[in-house]
């Protein structure tokens, strides 16, 4: 079973600084309120993105999609997580 990245603003790790692997788990709370504090405790990993200091907060859409990318990015693509993408062309099937 893989393990639970809560990605938070009271993270302790870096989103980019984890190895990510194809059966993690990606969680994000609500932008208001984030998660409940046992959700926060039951996490594997309580990871953030790193702001400059005085910059508005990441809306969590945008939050989601820089962490799965990266982590897509690490695993080699959908691919890499045992799954094709729909925009990714079957080249078994000559493309189409």
């Amino acid at each position: 079973m893989g393990r639970l990245l809560l990605l938070t603003t009271r993270g302790d790790r870096a989103y980019t600084d984890i190895a990510y692997k194809a059966d993690d788990t990606l969680l994000l709370g609500s932008e208001s309120a984030g998660v409940p504090d046992a959700v926060h405790a039951s996490a594997d990993q309580r990871l953030v993105i790193p702001m400059q200091p005085g910059a508005r907060s990441l809306n969590v859409a945008l939050a989601a999609a820089m962490a799965a990318g990266e982590a897509l990015r690490q695993i080699g693509g959908p691919q890499g997580a045992g799954k094709q993408s729909p925009m990714t062309p079957n080249l078994d099937e000559g493309g189409r």
